[in-house]
């Protein structure tokens, strides 16, 4: 991959409007090899310094390299500021980022240290922790921190179109240069002297051999901050109904939404396709009700909402198995439900579910197994190697509550004797369980940006009442965990998620009558303590730092609403809501909203949908805040995040082989961030409104690379056209180019029991033994122009198909049927083609879905030589015509080339 790294000093310098289309570049702005920038100290005049630091600072070697070194012999107030002329050349959102080491001494260790960037020459206007990044691992680690090397840290800039470029950037090097600017008790507001979400002195007289070394500050950008606006489509919203999936899709891009969230896995089932192109991750996991191999939400998701430009997540279940009962799924890890803590000196015993059960959501798998998460994952992996998702939101990602996690299998893994279970409120035990949770968290989102870097990562916690601490300490979902863990494929080295939405469900009666816990007020409690941190529910809760860590987009809920007067309250409150995550004072990446059919359809109980209401209220924004969408954010914390697709193709044709067409390109000049195309993809169709469609596409089944591609054989005759899509190597989309028409052939082969006008097809195509009648009953599958077909009685009686074939390879064979309620035996079938005789058995059937009306596959890629040697012969076992009336049925079947046997020389 292209990581578009530029090691120049300074950016060329050009004017702001040329560079408005700018792709995303990693620029090294200093890396104190050079000309260097301009360093000085910390004081009350150039920073929110309580005082002025005695921090020194050289340009040093360290480790084969020059690095900024900064040490502090005299304690308390400590600092440097760093001063990067002309650093931006044009508008937009950017990531700074540096390298830094902490060499701690046992005496006294540095606890936090971090980086905060603004625009502009130095000044002691504090800068936000929106706008700073720290290193999160040092609370955990404060005496070999030095072991760890040097870490990424990031801190997100967003640099205004007015005034005049290039801008100078200002960077403050501290263990606390970045505020609370809300004010968080306890915050001690930027002072450059304790640690961050401390109060303590941080670099105390006695370590002062400690030492901080600052490096290879690069700048990431220009992006956008953007906004999501993600609509959830889920169990309850019917969402294996197609039509319900269009009207949600179309409705939600009609009313500003940006992103689509559809449930792809619910409880250990999934509403996609199984090993679909690729079967590298196999899995048992059944289809959720209502989905099949012929019924795909998720792909007409993916189809719908990417020609709508969308993003489209798939919510994606994890830990809790089955819904409301006690079946517990036999495609997870034997003896892998969770146990419940039942009291000192009670064995915990498996959970139990439903009434009177454990609770009454269903069964949960322990995510404290090993195989747990290996399973999970392997399930996950292969969703993400068969669908073009965007991105996956983790749900049920945690524990039930703070009883469970006691399958013996956990226990002995997390180091405890099954037979003497901690006690569920044993600190040790909790932080184990949260690093659990965390510890999968991170190890999926490595196995999804190692197969598909550019796939955004996220989750979906629970919050509850106006503190995270259940959600941190009762269910184990330690955001602060997550957001320390070192990570792959980031350009800072921490956070297992690019993206969080948490369910901040307070509604505007959630408290009652003027309650605490009532929406709008307790909603924006919730978001100020995610930006900013819950130090009550955890110390070390740095905040999430949007932009920089992870982006932020809150999810509201509509939930059960009674009548207009609570529908018009609930809008109110959620219009209210939006706002904040659009307004200054709460810097967030977006909102979202659960669910679909709730949200977008008008209600008998209060009339209008709810999508209205919101629309209509009035708030701080204005009359509509789902107007004017802002661009969807970038995810500039992502190694290598690249947002500029690749340019269209030229010089396409199309070339008719008879029964194959070949398709020709030319590979297209490099895009403005100096990439081409790494493969195509082609849809196929017979009308030249080419849809970008999965039923459209060819070649799934492989990565298309170079400048031709052929297609076929065709189901049928006549005019085919094609569109080539150019894709780079993260995944953006160029412009279609169409290619065509093109004529070919179609290589399947019909063979029918009875011609269009009743008679029986003549032998040697169609042979049947001694007693055989005609019927009305005939199938509607494609492609078949007979009227009727045959049918007898007497058991052994066969009847033998003879295909004419245009060119020897392998053929799928299929058959089909009509629906007479009487149509019912059991065949024995025998292929001879140019390899060994293929038998086996089939039962036709009326009730056999996949039979009537449709092509059912008996064989596949069954080898023939061309012409007529090859059969396709039925016998009847048991259709003797007893009660009520059960007869051996032939009506057609079809052989559908699928790899010929032709040189590629000789198609053209």
């Amino acid at each position: 991959m292209n990581f578009k790294n530029i090691t120049s000093i300074l950016f060329a310098l050009l004017p702001a409007g040329l560079l408005a289309a700018s792709p995303v570049d990693t620029v090294v702005l200093s890396d104190f090899e050079g000309a260097l920038p301009t360093i000085a100290r910390a004081t009350g005049a150039n920073s929110s310094a309580s005082g002025d630091s005695s921090s020194a600072f050289s340009v040093a070697s360290e480790g084969g390299s020059q690095r900024l070194q900064m040490t502090d012999p005299g304690g308390n107030v400590n600092g440097v500021v760093v001063t990067i002329p002309n650093a931006f050349s044009e508008a937009g959102f950017y990531m700074v980022t540096s390298d830094v080491k902490v060499n701690n001494t046992a005496a006294g260790p540095i606890a936090t240290f971090g980086m905060a960037a603004k625009v502009g020459s130095p000044s002691n206007a504090r800068v936000s922790d929106v706008n700073a990044g720290y290193i999160l691992n040092l609370p955990d680690r404060p005496t070999n921190a030095a072991t760890f090397g040097y870490q990424t840290i990031g801190a997100g800039v967003q640099v205004s179109a007015g005034g005049t470029f290039p801008k100078d950037l200002t960077l403050y090097f501290s263990t606390d240069p970045s505020t609370d600017p809300i004010g968080t008790p306890g915050e001690p507001h930027a002072d450059f002297a304790g640690p961050h979400r401390g109060s303590a002195s941080t670099w105390p007289v006695a370590t002062n051999t400690s030492a901080v070394y600052i490096d290879n500050i690069k700048r990431i950008g220009p992006g956008s901050f953007g906004e999501e606006r993600h609509c959830w489509i889920s169990i309850g919203d019917g969402l294996t109904s197609l039509a319900n999936i269009e009207t949600y899709i179309t409705q939600a891009k009609a009313n500003g939404f940006n992103c689509i969230d559809i449930l792809v896995r619910y409880r250990a089932n999934h509403y996609y396709i199984k090993n679909r192109n690729f079967n590298t991750y196999q899995h048992n996991e059944p289809f959720g009700n209502g989905a099949n191999a012929g019924n795909d939400p998720v792909q007409y998701a993916i189809d719908r909402g990417h020609e709508l430009g969308m993003r489209v997540y798939g919510a994606f279940s994890c830990f809790l198995v089955t819904d409301g009962n006690n079946n517990y799924p036999s495609a997870m890890p034997a003896g892998s439900v969770t146990y419940v803590y039942r009291g000192p000196g009670t064995a915990p015993t498996p959970q139990t579910a439903g009434t009177g059960g454990d609770d009454k959501s269903g069964l949960w798998a322990d995510p404290g197994r090993a195989d747990v998460r290996a399973h999970t994952i392997n399930v996950l992996k292969d969703l993400v190697q068969n669908y073009d998702l965007d991105g996956i939101i983790f749900d049920r990602i945690r524990y039930q509550g703070n009883n469970f996690g006691y399958n013996p299998q956990a226990l002995i893994e997390m180091g405890y004797n099954p037979a003497s279970p901690p006690d569920p409120q044993s600190v040790a035990f909790e932080k184990k369980r949260q690093e659990v949770i965390t510890t999968f968290l991170h190890d999926a989102y490595v196995a999804v940006t190692d197969m598909k870097p550019w796939m955004i990562v996220g989750t979906v916690p629970i919050a509850y009442v106006t503190s995270f601490n259940d959600t941190y300490n009762r269910v184990f979902q330690s955001w602060p965990k997550w957001s320390a863990i070192p990570t792959a494929n980031r350009t800072i080295t921490f956070g297992a998620e690019d993206l969080i939405q948490p369910q901040f469900y307070r509604q505007w009666n959630s408290g009652g009558p003027g309650g605490s816990y009532n929406a709008p007020g307790a909603n924006r409690v919730l978001m100020t303590k995610a930006l900013y941190g819950d130090q009550v529910s955890d110390p070390m809760d740095y905040g999430l730092m949007p932009g920089s860590n992870t982006n932020v987009a809150p999810l509201f809920a509509t939930l059960e609403i009674d009548d207009a007067t609570d529908a018009a309250n609930t809008a109110q409150a959620l219009a209210d809501n939006i706002c904040d995550t659009q307004s200054a004072g709460y810097p967030l990446n977006g909102s979202g909203i659960f669910s679909a059919e709730s949200l977008l359809i008008p209600s008998q109980a209060f009339g209008t949908s709810m999508i209205s209401r919101i629309r209509s209220a009035t708030t701080a924004c204005g009359p509509d805040v789902m107007s004017s969408a802002a661009p969807l954010p970038d995810y500039l914390m992502k190694d290598g995040y690249d947002n500029t697709p690749p340019l269209a193709i030229f010089g396409g044709t199309a070339t008719s082989q008879q029964y194959y067409a070949t398709i020709t390109w030319n590979t297209p000049a490099a895009a403005t961030d100096g990439e081409v195309p790494v493969h195509y993809l082609i849809y196929r169709s017979t009308s030249s409104s080419v849809r970008e469609l999965y039923s459209n596409q060819v070649g799934v089944s492989q990565t298309i690379t170079g400048n031709s591609f052929t297609d076929g054989p065709f189901p049928t005759a006549g005019n085919y056209y094609y569109k080539i899509v150019p894709v780079d190597d993260y995944n953006n989309k160029g412009t279609a180019t169409l290619v065509g028409p093109v004529s070919v052939v179609s290589a399947d082969v019909i063979v029918e029991s009875r011609l269009s006008n009743g008679n029986v097809t003549p032998s040697p195509t169609y042979v049947e033994s001694g007693g055989m009648f005609p019927t009305t009953s005939k199938s509607s599958a494609p492609g078949l122009t007979g009227s009727g077909a045959r049918y007898g009685t007497t058991i052994n009686q066969t009847a033998t198909f003879r295909p004419n074939l245009p060119v020897p390879g392998g053929y799928n064979i299929y058959v089909t049927m009509g629906p007479g309620n009487n149509n019912d035996a059991l065949t024995e079938y025998t292929i001879t083609g140019s390899g060994p005789l293929i038998t086996g058995q089939k039962r036709l059937v009326f009730t056999d879905a996949n039979l009537v009306n449709q092509w059912a596959l008996l064989s596949a890629n069954v080898q023939f030589a061309a012409g007529t040697n090859g059969t396709l012969r039925f016998k009847n076992l048991d259709g003797n015509g007893s009660s009520p009336g059960n007869r051996f049925v032939m009506d057609a079947v079809r052989f559908e080339l699928v790899s010929s046997g032709v040189d590629d020389w000789q198609l053209y």
